[in-house]
């Protein structure tokens, strides 16, 4: 997906941190592999979110 959009390492790094800081107290120095996925919220209305989990703790980031 970053790669799709032309997104630097630094700048999706930068995004997780923001993220991080502001909806959960995690800590993102020790994450090492990071899983992005979107889900459906209202299936066929258009209604996604984004899911961020830490894939060695099997953690939901965000």
């Amino acid at each position: 997906m970053a790669k799709n959009n032309k997104l630097t390492e630094e700048e999706v790094w930068s995004m997780v941190k923001n993220v991080a800081n502001k909806v959960l107290p995690v800590d993102v120095k020790k994450l090492q592999k990071l899983g992005i996925d979107e889900i459906s919220l209202v299936k066929g209305q258009g209604k996604f979110i984004v899911v961020l989990v830490d894939l060695k703790t099997h953690k939901l980031i965000g």
